[in-house]
């Protein structure tokens, strides 16, 4: 129970899953990248199923969140991409490479 707590409190630390407008670069490390992404995708792989469940085909019932779900994993895989341009190391690229 206290390594759940703990991998809940690290995740909810994790400033890929933080709501930004602006990418924080210097806070992002590699030891971010695989529990980050991983855990968006189960997210946003949640969000879709629900949007299939209760789809209504109107622009703001069904495109508007199609588009709010492929944003969100755009934007935070172009943040960790860009990481690996401009402050490569091997430890990130281990981290994409795993995910």
């Amino acid at each position: 129970m206290a390594a759940s707590a703990a991998a809940n409190e690290a995740l909810s630390a994790n400033p890929l899953l933080q709501d930004f407008d602006f990418s924080h670069f210097d806070v992002v490390n590699p030891q971010h990248v695989c529990p980050g992404i991983r855990a968006l995708l189960k997210k946003l792989d949640g969000d879709l199923e629900e949007l299939e469940r209760t789809v209504e085909p109107t622009w703001t019932k069904l495109v508007v969140p199609l588009e709010k779900i492929f944003d969100r994993l755009s934007v935070v895989w172009g943040l960790v991409n860009h990481l690996k341009v401009v402050k490569d190391s091997s430890e990130l690229r281990s981290a994409i490479e795993e995910v």
